[in-house]
């Protein structure tokens, strides 16, 4: 049962709604952009962004949802395989988008709390980073640099208890992608 909810939180992650977005408007947007909402929304509209958005926290929120209803001790390692599954997707030859949606939708849904805080301080940071023109760190777009904090914040406040691992593993592959973009080892585009 354990390893059928892991393939189940991946395989939900691997349905990359931006990529499926894109090939019902008859672009591959990896091609032109980041498979997020974010890409979606620069490439499609506010309207396309914001239901690629939605549609990828709701998933999240579902994979928590359903790990915690069938094996609440596996909550750590769902929140992984969702967040792998968006960044690595078995569906689209392992290239998918940056995996914040999902892992926000995840980790929201089981620390409510702590996530709406950490939300503020990335919105914060972020439109920060967007005033300044980017030059911290050009590579990275404004939300997830800002999401950053925001992470940070989540792992500081739920240090020492049950919450640590359900954040930690739940952004650890974004933590993985984020190196790799930042020493030049992701596909990008």
């Amino acid at each position: 049962m354990d390893w059928l909810l892991l393939t189940a939180a991946y395989l939900v992650g691997s349905l990359n709604l931006a990529i499926l977005a894109g090939r019902f408007r008859g672009l591959d947007i990896r091609r032109h952009d980041i498979a997020g909402a974010s890409g979606v929304f620069r490439q499609f509209g506010p309207a396309w962004g914001t239901a690629v958005a939605l549609a990828d926290v709701g998933r999240g929120a579902l994979v928590a949802w359903l790990a915690h209803s069938v094996s609440p001790e596996l909550r750590p390692w769902t929140g992984a395989a969702l967040t792998a599954g968006h960044i690595w997707p078995v569906f689209f030859g392992f290239r998918g988008g940056g995996g914040l949606a999902p892992a926000f939708g995840y980790v929201l849904a089981l620390l409510p709390g702590p996530v709406l805080i950490g939300t503020a301080l990335a919105l914060a940071v972020g439109a920060l980073h967007k005033l300044t023109n980017e030059r911290l760190l050009p590579q990275i777009g404004w939300l997830p640099f800002g999401a950053i904090f925001g992470f940070a914040y989540l792992l500081a406040a739920t240090w020492g208890g049950p919450g640590f691992a359900l954040a930690l593993f739940a952004l650890l592959p974004l933590a993985v992608r984020g190196v790799l973009v930042l020493t030049g080892r992701w596909w990008g585009h």
